[in-house]
Formats: C-alpha cells, structure tokens, sequence
C-alpha cells in the first residue's frame, strides 16, 4: 500500500501563529526585501497554511503592520529596561537601543515608519516621555513641556537614524563607497541633544 503524501504545513494553535507568522515575514523582509513577502511565500516559511494567515492577518499589508508592530513591541521592552539612575545616562542609553534595533533589522525599521501607527509604536513614545519627566524631577531636565521636549528628542534622534538607513540602503545596492554615521557621530549627536535640555 502506497504511503500517503505528508503535508508541509502543521497545524499551529491560534496562540503560537502571529509570533510564527511574523517571524517568518521578517525573516523573509530582512534576507529578500519587502517584495518577497507574499502570503504564500510567509506560509511556506512558516510552515502554516495561507488561509490561516489571510484568516489572522487579512493579507500582506496586514502581515507588514505586524511586523512594524512587533518591533516597536522589542523597543518598548528594551526602554523599560534601561535602569540607570542618572538622568543623562538614561536618555543616552536610550537613544542607543532605538539606533540598535535598526542596524539589527533595517528593513523592519523601514516598516516602523511608514506603517499606520499601532498601540506599541505610542507606547514607545510615552517611555521617552517618561524618561524626559524622570529627569525633571531630579532637576537635571529643563521643566518645559515633557511631550514637547519628547518630541524634539524623537525628531533629532529619527532623523539622523534615518538618514544612516538610507545611506545604508544606497551602500546595499552599490559598489561606490557610502559615508554612514557612526558611532562617535551618533555620540555626538546625543550629546547635543542632551545637553539641549539639560538645566546646566
């Protein structure tokens, strides 16, 4: 009697699918670019079938959203996490674990930016604000509004990462040589920022 045919796909609980999904997506986004992220190509890295995904996802623009997400979900935990007790070390540290995870996974940072905003990515917005307020009260930060100061922070730091993503992004796909910013540069900058408002 002839075996029958094994299948590639398993099943995967509810539970366990998003985290898969979008692993698999991001693996894909990060290794081909964001064209090579189909239903059928995540469902295939996956190991999941394609109509688990449209069901959880609805189709690819859902599954980039997720991704996005994610990210900001990884950069909300990394700022929880930053427990210096010195206002300045803080805020530095801080703008250090935003510049890391794009150099971890450039192609996700990309996403984080042009995706419809989620609950993480405002998430990620209020620990910055949390961080600015925290060295308020320990009269190192200058008393001005904290979201405003928060987004002064966030346009600066931003925009230089982003800057050094397209840099990197024209390096990828060149064979001319590409000045990117680096980390004495990035120092730099936070140092500016910092001592932007600090109190002395």
């Amino acid at each position: 009697m002839a075996s029958q045919p094994t299948s590639r796909t398993t099943r995967t609980s509810s539970k366990k699918l998003v985290p898969t999904v979008v692993q698999a997506a991001t693996d894909l986004l990060e290794n081909k670019g964001v064209q090579a992220v189909t239903i059928r190509a995540v469902a295939a890295q996956a190991h999941v079938s394609p109509a688990s995904i449209y069901n959880h996802f609805g189709d690819k623009q859902g599954i980039l959203d997720a991704i996005a997400e994610q990210h900001f979900s990884v950069m909300v935990s990394q700022l929880r996490e930053i427990a210096e007790q010195d206002p300045k070390t803080r805020l530095r540290q801080a703008g250090i674990v935003v510049r890391q995870l794009m150099l971890a996974t450039p192609q996700a940072y990309e996403l984080m930016w042009v995706t419809r905003p989620g609950p993480a990515a405002h998430d990620a917005f209020t620990q910055l604000i949390h961080i600015v307020q925290y060295g308020q009260v320990a009269g190192v930060f200058i008393k001005d509004d904290p979201r405003k100061l928060a987004e002064a922070i966030w346009a600066s730091v931003q925009g230089a990462i982003f800057i050094e993503w397209q840099h990197q992004s024209a390096a990828r796909s060149s064979s001319d040589h590409v000045t990117t910013l680096d980390d004495d540069a990035y120092n730099i900058l936070l140092d500016v920022v910092i001592r932007g408002i600090s109190r002395s």
